[in-house]
């Protein structure tokens, strides 16, 4: 039997919840019962395909609330599971909006008169997902959603920091018999994620650059493909002609939305030397209006950091910004609050 994981909760450092991986074989069965399935999701067409998703979408807001407080206990930030229960759904209208443009048969004419050439797509049988803590429900979706509307099955193997989400998402998607043979969802860590890449026919990962190197390469030598998502370091600049109040309200919240946690938050801003002061007053002041969302997730806007190891590595990149003589305006610490790691709005220059 595969050894259970604890999970620990981001707002009171307890490990609260615990999840089982499946043992190799059970996860190859999976697989393959999926595979197996797809060929009937294809033969629904793309009209039945989206029926389904529309149908998968009432389900999750029917069941909304029990998902929005799964997230909630996942991360330990309310508003941003909110937004990013609302980004997933309007991302399944997005995408059924989309398909049928994208999956539409093309033909050309060619230099010779009597050949033609007609492009068909034809779906990978089994797509797998590897997906990270900071937007759980999001991030696991974001490439299942186009993949199953093109005709692929696939599998979720959602970051074991935060998976407690999974549960109240599967009894939506088992409410809907074309989709729960189709589309499945697995708990457990790395071993997991290198079993999966081990067993589909195409996957997509997201998360940091040495564990997609492994994805990459493990990917390669089997000839998928690998779709990978390795974040960056994003930097923001303002020149001597912005609006100084809306490049500071917008910045402030690039930086700072879901407490930085983020593949696309801003890292570093490079400010005009003629409006520098000003600008940093500015932003000084609107970051230190943000209060933390504790001792409840409404006391304010700043969630808890959610993987523990992170706030280890904050503390390092702070300590290492002052020791090559940074400047503190605002911020500039990891707090531990009830059991939690926090970080107010750090403002260096």
């Amino acid at each position: 039997m595969s050894k259970p994981i604890e999970v620990r909760n981001p707002r009171t450092g307890k490990y609260d919840y615990v999840i089982i991986p499946p043992p190799p074989k059970l996860l190859i069965q999976q697989c393959n019962r999926l595979r197996r399935a797809q060929q009937n999701w294809l033969q629904l067409g793309l009209e039945g395909r989206i029926e389904a998703l529309q149908q998968w979408k009432q389900a999750v807001i029917l069941g909304r609330d029990k998902l929005t407080e799964a997230l909630v206990a996942d991360t330990g930030r309310l508003s941003i599971s909110v937004m990013e229960i609302d980004s997933f759904l309007a991302n399944i209208d997005r995408w059924c909006k989309l398909a049928p443009m994208f999956l539409k048969n093309t033909e050309k004419e060619t230099a010779v008169p009597f050949i033609k050439l007609e492009q068909t797509a034809v779906p990978y049988p089994l797509v797998g997902v590897i997906s990270p803590w900071n937007f759980p429900l999001l991030l696991s979706t974001i490439d299942t959603i186009p993949a199953l509307l093109a005709g692929c099955a696939a599998i979720v193997k959602p970051s074991e920091i935060t998976p407690r989400f999974m549960a109240p998402l599967l009894a939506t998607i088992n409410t809907i018999p074309q989709l729960r043979d189709v589309l499945s969802f697995v708990e457990g860590g790395g071993e997991t994620g290198a079993a999966l890449v081990q067993n589909v026919d195409l996957v997509c990962f997201t998360g940091n650059v040495t564990t997609g190197r492994k994805v990459g390469e493990a990917a390669a030598k089997r000839f998928i493909p690998a779709f990978l998502e390795l974040g960056g370091k994003d930097p923001a600049i303002v020149l001597a002609s912005a609006d100084l109040e809306l490049a500071t309200s917008a910045i402030l919240w690039g930086s700072v939305v879901n407490s930085g946690q983020s593949c696309l938050s801003i890292e570093r801003i490079y400010v005009a030397e003629f409006i520098f002061e000003q600008f940093v007053e500015r932003l000084v002041a609107k970051a230190e209006r943000l209060q933390l969302a504790y001792p409840t997730v409404e006391s304010g806007e700043i969630g808890p950091i959610i993987a523990e190891k992170q706030a280890a590595t904050i503390s390092d990149h702070l300590q290492d910004a002052l020791e090559k003589g940074a400047v503190v305006h605002c911020g500039g610490k990891v707090e531990d609050n009830g059991g939690g790691w926090w970080c107010r709005p750090t403002v260096l220059t």
